[in-house]
């Protein structure tokens, strides 16, 4: 299975007073890219809610290497970086042009009722489409 990046461009409203991106809405972009990600992996975010389960960040990291601002397009590559019975990390290469402007890391786990659940025997259908994509 190809997935195919997540593509957006940079919105008015995400620039501070000097027209550059401000560095907290790398961390929003991260997180659209991996629900992209889910959807073309199938899965479905509200029947996980509607379970009663959470895939929860754990850990969130950025490195910023460039600037952008208003308009410009950009894309971010995922991949899974590794996975347990009950975490797993992404890895994010954010580009544009061809050019990395950042990379960055989550770390995830599955909750349920507040404790953490094992996503391999909880939801094996998404870990077995999720260990496909580990590199």
């Amino acid at each position: 299975m190809n997935l195919k990046r997540y593509k957006r461009k940079v919105y008015y409203y995400e620039t501070d007073a000097l027209g550059i991106v401000h560095h907290s809405n790398f961390i929003r972009w991260l997180e659209e890219a991996r629900l992209d990600f889910f959807c073309q992996l199938g899965v479905d975010y509200e029947k996980l809610i509607e379970m009663g389960i959470a895939i929860i960040i754990c850990g969130v990291s950025c490195d910023y290497k460039k600037m952008f601002k208003f308009n410009e397009e950009f894309e971010i590559e995922l991949k899974i970086l590794e996975m347990s019975a009950a975490k797993f990390s992404v890895g994010y290469t954010v580009f544009h042009k061809n050019q990395i402007h950042a990379t960055g890391k989550t770390v995830h786990c599955g909750v349920k009722d507040n404790k953490i659940i094992s996503l391999k025997k909880t939801l094996p259908e998404i870990y077995e489409k999720m260990e496909i994509f580990i590199k």
